[in-house]
């Protein structure tokens, strides 16, 4: 073995450790020597730090602790502190270090060695992980969850204060405490399910009623396997839901329904139309959305239909194509209306007219051309429409609602005829009353069909709804009608539809508005965020006044009004940013002169709630919106 000299031991200790060596003069303090770790830390060459003293480059977190340093640098007697120094370093920083001050001799001369052990990234470790612990347990405390923490034997290692209070404690009271203690009836079953979640190691979920002083309570538990470092499940934690009002609320419901099917038992008569009011009403519920934006797709529609008709030099095919056009946008808007009823009871009831019954039957052949005249000859089959228009007395009604009762029937009635056939729509009176009836040469139903096809989703279609022929009865039902069905299978069907007769002298039609085509006066602006629906109503709009001005938005509109004078502003209701509401009552408010229609494509019931906190236009319009209803409401501004 060679020999090791002392001295050299000495100087490759202090030069290789990795921990920074201050050699002091307790005389003065300041630094005799340092090793290259010591340079390291500091950031500072062996020069710089030879002029430091030591409480310079060393402080404790409090003067106490830096007194103490300077102590032991003075005594020279063993001192060490496991934490809370800071090294200053040259950049400005600090780092957190544990200090050892030892004595040391150099040819008779007292010094002290200041040992410095860098733990700062020990200490940023410690410190994320107590703010992790602190966050979790502010989560646990926080929560409105019952938690707790046990062993498998069911000591209580933790719990929340919300489960606490359910046990009417606080939880340093709980913490040590057996489940066996607190719920000695329920502590076999408990305990087996510890056991449990340990062999399986998997979580579980239980509904359990807990008796409680203050009353027992139902609590949806949920229990997982708690593991320690080496995967083995030492505990268990538990997250209760507290269920009671929920099994209250099902037991409430579960009575009323008890009581409900007593009820219908004892109403078999009307048990059926329930169910049909019932899954109408489920069914309109989700057509809110879609009746709005049908309304804005019709606008255009509609909207150029009739601003093309105000020309004099059209061609009598396009005119009549027009017509059609027109008549069956506005049939389209009357259904969508009519989706509203479901979703929202009517305000009032609908516009009815008197109706010429022959006039009517003989739109629809028209209307409903593509459906069984085209659709059957691209698949190689024909239909064939006969009208049998027989002596039929006017009826009062709403019409675009009757047009599309004879629409309906005539496209179930191709549906029935997948190989062609015979569709005839007839005119008559039956028994004082005004007769129509929609016959076809199709496959017919059998009785058990027809017993079941006024029901709603009844179909006897792969693809059908089942909302067909229920929503006509329906139509035709609150017209005071009725409507009957005859069918046999391979010979065809005949829906039947009798209405009262009208008795008063005045007629309606749909013929050209009679009103005066004159420009209206004044100024208008119209404000919507829809392009197409914008540019279609100010080609309509300017065919009733000079030079509409239009807007994308509410802000813009704004900015119109404070640089041009508007006698009246149309509107949409739902606009990003500033929406209609609030564009009527910056209007209001700003432009008091100023009157504003409110046109959009919810249903009125809709609109009248959504104004019923707000300051009101002075009208509101429905979209699709007609010339002659626009005309008349921007004439009575």
């Amino acid at each position: 073995m060679l020999p090791i000299d002392p001295a050299e031991l000495a100087q490759s200790l202090f030069n290789e450790s990795n921990d920074a060596f201050f050699i002091v003069d307790p005389a003065t303090r300041k630094l005799v020597d340092v090793n290259p770790t010591a340079q390291r830390l500091t950031n500072m060459r062996r020069k710089q730090l030879l002029e430091c003293r030591i409480d310079e480059l060393i402080v404790g977190e409090n003067q106490e602790m830096t007194r103490e340093l300077l102590a032991a640098c003075d005594s020279t007697c063993f001192f060490h502190s496991a934490e809370g120094y800071l090294l200053n370093c040259q950049d400005g920083k600090h780092r957190c270090v544990n200090i050892s001050v030892n004595r040391l001799f150099a040819n008779d001369v007292r010094l002290a060695l200041v040992v410095v052990r860098d733990v700062t990234d020990r200490h940023d470790t410690e410190m994320a992980l107590m703010e992790s612990e602190s966050r979790f347990r502010q989560l646990l405390e926080n929560s409105g969850f019952p938690i707790l923490f046990l062993d498998l034997e069911g000591t209580i290692l933790y719990i929340n204060p919300p489960a606490a209070r359910n046990l009417e404690s606080e939880p340093d009271k709980l913490v040590g405490a057996s489940i066996a203690d607190i719920f000695p009836d329920q502590a076999v079953d408990y305990l087996s399910r510890y056991r449990q979640a340990a062999e399986t190691g998997k979580p579980a979920i239980y509904e359990d009623y807990v008796p409680l002083q203050r009353g027992g309570r139902w609590f949806w538990t949920v229990l997982h396997p708690m593991t320690n470092v080496q995967g083995e499940v030492t505990g268990v934690q538990i997250v209760c839901h507290d269920i009671t009002d929920r099994k209250a609320a099902e037991t409430v419901v579960r009575e009323t329904n008890q009581r409900l099917q007593e009820t219908l038992d004892e109403l078999q008569s009307s048990q059926k139309q329930i169910v049909q009011q019932e899954r109408l009403r489920a069914v309109g519920q989700l057509a809110s959305g879609v009746a709005h934006d049908l309304n804005n797709l019709l606008t255009p529609i509609l909207a150029y239909a009739e601003s093309s008709l105000t020309s004099a030099d059209l061609p009598e095919e396009v005119r009549k194509s027009l017509k059609l056009i027109r008549v069956s946008a506005r049939d389209a808007a009357a259904v969508v209306d009519r989706l509203s009823t479901f979703y929202r009871p009517s305000r009032g009831p609908k516009e009815a007219q008197r109706i010429n019954v022959e006039q009517l039957a003989r739109q629809i052949p028209d209307l409903t051309r593509p459906k069984w005249r085209d659709e059957p000859l691209r698949h190689g089959h024909e239909i064939t429409f006969q009208l049998r228009l027989g002596a039929a007395p006017d009826i009062l009604a709403n019409l675009s609602d009757l047009r599309q009762v004879l629409t309906n029937l005539v496209f179930n009635a191709v549906d029935a005829m997948p190989q062609g056939g015979e569709l005839t729509l007839s005119t008559g009176t039956r028994s004082g009353q005004t007769l129509l009836e929609v016959s076809d040469t199709g496959i017919g139903m059998s009785a058990e069909e027809l017993s079941h096809c006024l029901e709603p989703f009844f179909t006897t279609r792969d693809k059908g709804s089942g909302l067909g022929l229920s929503v006509c009865h329906g139509i035709i039902q609150s017209l005071g009608g009725n409507l009957s069905l005859q069918s046999e299978i391979g010979r065809g069907t005949t829906v039947s539809i009798e209405l009262t007769q009208f008795q008063d002298a005045r007629a309606d039609d749909e013929s050209e508005s009679g009103k005066s085509s004159d420009p209206l006066k004044g100024r208008l602006l119209f404000v919507d965020d829809d392009d197409s629906v914008r540019r279609s109503v100010e080609v309509l709009l300017s065919t009733i006044a000079s030079s509409p001005d239009v807007a994308m938005d509410g802000q813009t509109a704004l900015k119109m009004l404070e640089q041009k004078t508007y006698d009246v502003v149309i509107t949409d209701l739902g606009m990003p940013g500033m929406d209609g509401r609030e564009l009527t009552r910056r209007i209001k408010t700003d432009f008091p002169d100023t009157r504003v229609v409110l046109l959009s494509g919810w249903s009125e019931a809709q609109v009248e709630d959504e104004l019923a906190t707000s300051l009101r236009p002075d009208a509101v319009l429905i979209k699709p919106v007609s010339l002659d209803k626009l005309r008349d409401t921007l004439s009575r501004l």
